[in-house]
């Protein structure tokens, strides 16, 4: 199969978007086949075929399958589902308080997302694949928690934004923020890495209700001390 860009058969030197489709392609068919098989029941051949390559153009660019592997996890698949939604969350904090004037109620949206993140498939898949193939990964599990840091702060700064607007006591304690992430996140990954059940929004609302009456009982009895 010729699957060089068009430049390369006439002679030419490929364009630089040329050059970004095939490997947008290449990893694109490459993630969807470790999230969806792993990495032992997927092969060069499968990953070729899905994106329409040659196994050399794929080799031109990662001699092995650990390299293509740890290059879409690490590049594509962890790197853009992150950067994704932190910044999905920080944007509709925005809004939120834009809309509300409150920021006590962009905290709430931003832990509702947050959520919605937990149980999302595809993260569930990437994470469930980084759990099992930990060993061939280049990320440690030190690196995995600085990253998801990157959720946390968002959430962490939200408190702080609706204590100085006088919403949330100041001295609410910190524990309270990661009491509330603890609580969103045990309960969607007991459901999802745990049962493996998929999570209906009328499930999935209902348990946030109950979360977020939670923590803001915990900051009405913070205000009464």
């Amino acid at each position: 199969m010729d699957d060089r860009p068009l430049a390369y058969r006439v002679g030419g030197r490929p364009s630089q978007q040329s050059v970004e489709e095939l490997e947008l392609r290449l990893v694109e068919a490459a993630a969807k086949l470790f999230t969806e098989q792993g990495y032992a029941a997927t092969s060069v051949d499968q990953i070729a075929a899905l994106a329409g390559i040659g196994k050399q153009t794929i080799y031109r660019r990662y001699p092995t399958k650990d390299h293509l592997f740890k290059a879409v996890l690490t590049e594509h698949l962890f790197a853009r589902f992150v950067d994704a939604w932190a910044q999905r969350m920080q944007a509709l904090a925005e809004e939120a308080e834009a809309c509300s004037g409150s920021a006590l109620e962009a905290l709430k949206q931003i832990c509702r997302i947050t959520l919605e993140l937990m149980l999302d498939p595809d993260a569930v898949s990437l994470y469930r694949l980084m759990i099992a193939e930990e060993r061939r990964s280049t990320l440690s599990f030190s690196e995995l928690e600085t990253t998801l840091l990157v959720f946390e702060g968002v959430i962490y700064r939200q408190i702080e934004a609706a204590q100085q607007a006088g919403e949330i006591p100041l001295r609410l304690s910190a524990y309270a923020g990661q009491a509330l992430i603890s609580m969103l996140s045990g309960w969607a990954n007991k459901k999802t890495l745990l049962l493996g059940v998929a999570v209906e929004a009328e499930e999935r609302d209902a348990f946030f209700d109950c979360a977020w009456t939670m923590f803001l009982d915990s900051v009405k009895a913070s205000a009464e001390l």
